[in-house]
């Protein structure tokens, strides 16, 4: 996970009140060094939130923990929940094993990331569970599966078990926000049971498997980030 990455620097940490029990949680900001060469829009106002009690250190909290900030905070430009994935996908009857990652809708608007090949997400996509089973793919793995074919957008693929359309593909350079790591394949976060076993998290909050990233708004510091937390 991003935060835990030995090259992940922390330049700056406040904690701040979820309303969730008595522990508390850290905002950090993520050192734009690091993201200085990926395609994301002002990295230096992105945050990590990360969840910390006197016995557990962790950045991955339930998602109605996300929906909850998501919906009552008014200092960010947008947030986004993820997941990270191991997925196994058949390309034209080729089996293999993708690493990929849930995503809320607003992932690629928040991060300013725009497709080089058809689309990203909509916001339509966030908000039937199992409605739209879609995938993004990074320009890697289209280069690696599809030698970059622009037929790749509009194709099926199944990723574990289940059929998946290609509806875009992510710039050269961007592999997602887990620093020194890479990913694959992006689907909608509604279709987690699908792709998780039938598992249904989205409405468990004791499913601590989502990591969550905000943009502050310009001109917004720690402090009143933290503050409009205090509240939600």
């Amino acid at each position: 996970m991003l935060a835990r990455n030995p090259g992940f620097t922390v330049v700056a940490v406040l904690t701040l009140a979820l309303g969730i029990g008595a522990n508390t949680a850290i905002f950090s900001l993520i050192d734009a060094v690091l993201l200085r060469t990926l395609p994301v829009t002002q990295p230096e106002q992105l945050v990590l939130l990360r969840w910390e009690s006197p016995h557990v250190v962790t950045d991955s909290l339930p998602y109605p923990t996300f929906a909850q900030l998501r919906d009552s905070t008014y200092v960010f430009d947008g947030m986004f929940a993820f997941c990270d994935l191991r997925l196994a996908t058949d390309v034209d009857g080729k089996p293999s094993i993708a690493t990929g990652q849930l995503v809320s809708g607003s992932f690629f608007s928040v991060l300013g990331v725009q497709a080089i090949a058809g689309r990203t997400f909509t916001s339509e996509e966030d908000r039937v569970p199992g409605g739209d089973p879609v995938a993004v793919i990074s320009y890697r793995y289209w280069k690696r599966q599809f030698g970059l074919d622009p037929a790749a957008v509009g194709k099926s693929v199944t990723l574990n078990g289940l059929p998946f359309t290609i509806v875009g593909v992510t710039p050269p350079g961007f592999d997602g926000v887990s620093v020194g790591g890479t990913q694959d394949i992006w689907v909608p976060m509604m279709m987690q049971a699908q792709v998780m076993n039938g598992r249904r998290l989205l409405n468990d909050p004791k499913g601590w498997f989502f990591e969550i990233m905000a943009r502050r708004k310009p001109g917004v510091s720690l402090e009143q980030a933290t503050a409009s937390l205090n509240v939600a």
